[in-house]
């Protein structure tokens, strides 16, 4: 089957279903760090860039436009003399970023920003498209926009677009553009899922009998546009929709590729002061969220695995993850009165309070840290206000 489990999250209350949860995490009711898991799987940081800047779907420059049609591409158009004069991007000196927030029409796109050795990642959020947790409203991503370091990623190799999780994403050929004065290409992408409506009946079924399988629903298409342009020599950035039911108009892909916009470097920061590591690990990965933007205003990818390609920081990457959410633990993962670290060592992970209504969970992703290293790590942080990023603390 060509689908994944996305997107499902409001299937039973709402007319589709939100992305990020999976059919197991609702009708199994999975501990809350596995429904985070799904929800933020492909995030990114954000709350504090140093640039906001309005634009319109309708931008001066126009979209990318397409330069000529061919499944074969040897390399991207020349930027034109008399195309939008490139922006002055550079790279970040530390682990931090240096692109700004900013919005398409009813798009805003950077409040949760990722920081990596290899990549700046933003995601892009609708301005009616959101969930709750805890009573709660949140946004939910429905895209992203990376920008990698040079030499990480080949805009002729599309198959670096596919998900890590295995998706299955049927990806077209090239085609060159020029995006903000800058060689690009554009991708056409196409997927299926199942039918909502049918989609909602299952999901009702299974809560009532685990055995129903899902094998037999109806599979809808659904179709979409990537952009990829050389942002600095050798360097490039990516628009990519999330694939599932939500989709981004080609045209708005285009002008959120337009409008990336520079801005001053920013340090990755956390709200805590982290402790001693295990040894040989690092933090890999840094995403933080505008308060409001998330529940998770913070996540921390903890790995000693040296990563060398484009594929993501995150589920998937050895070591631990550690986050500050907003919010209150479920009662069996709260620590009791006195106790500073309560752990679950059926599912991998120990849980903090904080302050308030704010709290720390850190989770172990395969077999390189113990129960005693998670204990250890959200035991010896020192933390700060999670709801005033001034005060957060630089890390990495």
């Amino acid at each position: 089957m060509s689908y994944r489990f996305v997107d499902v999250a409001e299937a039973v209350q709402h007319g589709e279903p939100a992305p990020r949860t999976s059919v197991q995490d609702i009708v199994a009711k999975a501990t809350r760090i596995r429904k985070r898991r799904r929800r933020v799987a492909a995030a990114c940081s954000g709350g504090a860039a140093a640039v906001v800047v309005t634009v319109v779907v309708a931008l001066a420059g126009g979209p990318p436009v397409r330069s000529g049609a061919g499944t074969e591409v040897a390399s991207a158009p020349s930027a034109s003399a008399e195309s939008v004069a490139p922006k002055t991007f550079v790279q970040p000196k530390s682990l931090g970023t240096t692109l700004g927030e900013y919005r398409v029409g009813t798009y805003s796109v950077g409040r949760v920003v990722q920081a990596t050795d290899r990549y700046q990642r933003l995601q892009v959020f609708r301005d009616d498209y959101t969930t709750e947790s805890d009573g709660r409203p949140f946004p939910i991503a429905i895209g992203t926009v990376t920008a990698y370091r040079e030499g990480i990623f080949d805009p002729r190799k599309k198959s670096l677009l596919m998900p890590d999780d295995g998706f299955q994403l049927r990806i077209g050929d090239p085609e060159p553009v020029t995006v903000a004065g800058a060689a690009g290409f554009t991708y056409d992408l196409s997927w299926t899922m199942p039918n909502s409506a049918e989609m909602r009946e299952f999901l009702k079924k299974r809560a009532d009998d685990p055995s129903a399988s899902p094998d037999d629903l109806t599979q809808d298409p659904y179709s979409g546009t990537a952009v990829a342009w050389e942002y600095l020599p050798g360097a490039w950035a990516v628009v990519v929709p999330e694939y599932g039911y939500q989709v981004i108009e080609p045209e708005t892909v285009s002008a959120i590729a337009e409008a990336l916009t520079p801005a001053p470097e920013k340090r990755a920061t956390a709200p805590y002061r982290l402790g001693p590591l295990p040894d040989g690990f690092r933090v890999a990965g840094v995403t933080t969220a505008a308060v409001g933007a998330a529940d998770i205003v913070s996540d921390v990818v903890i790995s000693k695995e040296r990563l060398t390609g484009p594929g993501t920081v995150g589920d998937n990457t050895p070591g631990a993850r550690l986050r500050i959410i907003q919010g209150v633990p479920k009662d069996h993962n709260r620590p009791a009165p006195g106790q500073v670290v309560e752990c679950d060592n059926s599912w991998g992970y120990c849980t903090r309070i904080l302050s308030g209504d704010w709290f720390a969970e850190i989770q172990r992703q395969g077999r390189t840290v113990s129960t005693g290293d998670l204990t250890r790590i959200l035991t010896a942080l020192e933390p700060t206000d999670p709801a005033d990023p001034a005060k957060w603390a630089p890390i990495g």
